[in-house]
This record gives structure tokens, C-alpha cells and sequence, in this order.
């Protein structure tokens, strides 16, 4: 399919207690839809999610995708390192990082950013049956930044940006933000 994945993983003890996954991936190719029927050809077969998105997404005009990313977990603790993430996809690209230590307990902390933009996302929006939405949303701007631990979770950026256009919304193009502090419990399940 003309992609070009390389990587070295390393797994240990997956079906015990304290599995650990470790290593790095580099993947590029000129179509994404594609590759994803073939993965969900092998996951589920003809009806798997997989298998419908990669084909609803193929009709759209740039099918190109890149991906890297490093990455070290330790499950049976909640050590998890994700020190470069970046994916650049069917017009969208995501750049993050994260750290967690000691996850599995009260005090465990997690350090992290995202940052995610799109431009043009109509086509992709009514791939994924938001036909309504691609319609009117020329692009978007996401940043958030975590940092806390599992009782005290703050987001803080998260900074929301939409850019807005069309016969049905007046005045076009409109630009929506959204600037927030955000508290996250996970323990409680509570979010403020």
C-alpha cells in the first residue's frame, strides 16, 4: 500500500499483573484509508468500525499520513512515557508528550500537552458522518496542558478555537473560543 512502518517494541509479562511495553514507531504512507480497511479486515472483517471509516475516508483528496511517536509503559505501577507524540493525517496534526508516575496510587502525578489543528476538515467531517458540522467548520485549534495527580488533575490551557463559514452562519467566518480552567478528579469521577 506503498506505507513505510518501522519501530522497535519490546513487550513483557502482557498476561500477567505487571505488563511493560516499551519503543518507538515511525510510520509514513500515502494512504491512510486504505491501510485502515486492511487493518480492519484482519480485526472484525467487512463490518468492523475500522473497516467502514477506511472506506467512508477514501474519498478524501489527501489520504497522506505520517506518524511518530516514542513511548514507555510500565502497567503494573502507572509509569507511562510518552516523551514525543506526532501524527499528521487526513488534515489534522497532533504534537504531545506525556509523563505518569505511580498512576496506580492516590499521589500518582501526570504531566502532559497537547496541541491539535485542522484546516479544511469537510471532507473528513463527512467521512465520519458530521456532514452537517464539515459543512460550516473551516478549521480548528485545540491546546491543553495536564498536570496533577489522580485527585487533583488541572487542564489548564485548554484553549478551544473554531473557525466558522458558510450560507448559514451569518456574518462569515465566525471565530468561537473557549478558554478554561478545568479541575479533574479521577477517583470520584468528577470534573469542574
Amino acid at each position: 500500500l506503498g506505507s513505510e512502518i518501522s519501530g522497535d517494541i519490546v513487550a513483557s509479562a502482557m498476561n500477567s499483573s505487571a505488563p511493560t511495553i516499551r519503543g518507538n514507531l515511525n510510520a509514513a504512507g500515502p494512504d491512510l484509508p486504505s491501510l485502515m480497511q486492511l487493518l480492519g479486515q484482519v480485526q472484525g472483517g467487512a463490518d468492523s468500525a475500522l473497516t467502514t471509516y477506511g472506506r467512508q475516508l477514501s474519498r478524501m483528496p489527501n489520504k497522506a499520513y505520517t506518524l511518530e511517536t516514542r513511548f514507555d509503559a510500565n502497567m503494573s505501577n502507572g509509569d507511562i512515557n510518552i516523551p514525543a507524540l506526532t501524527i499528521n493525517a487526513l488534515g489534522i496534526n497532533v504534537n504531545g508528550n506525556l509523563v505518569a508516575n505511580d498512576m496506580q496510587r492516590d499521589n500518582g502525578s501526570i504531566n502532559g500537552q497537547l496541541a491539535l489543528s485542522g484546516n479544511q476538515l469537510g471532507s473528513l467531517l463527512t467521512a465520519i458522518d458530521q456532514a452537517e458540522l464539515g459543512e460550516v467548520m473551516q478549521s480548528v485549534n485545540l491546546t491543553a496542558a495536564i498536570n496533577g495527580t489522580r485527585t487533583n488533575l488541572s487542564i489548564s490551557p485548554l484553549d478551544l478555537k473554531l473557525v466558522l463559514a458558510g450560507d448559514q452562519i451569518p456574518n462569515s467566518p465566525v471565530e468561537m473560543s473557549l478558554s478554561a480552567s478545568t479541575r479533574l478528579n479521577l477517583e470520584t469521577e468528577s470534573l469542574n
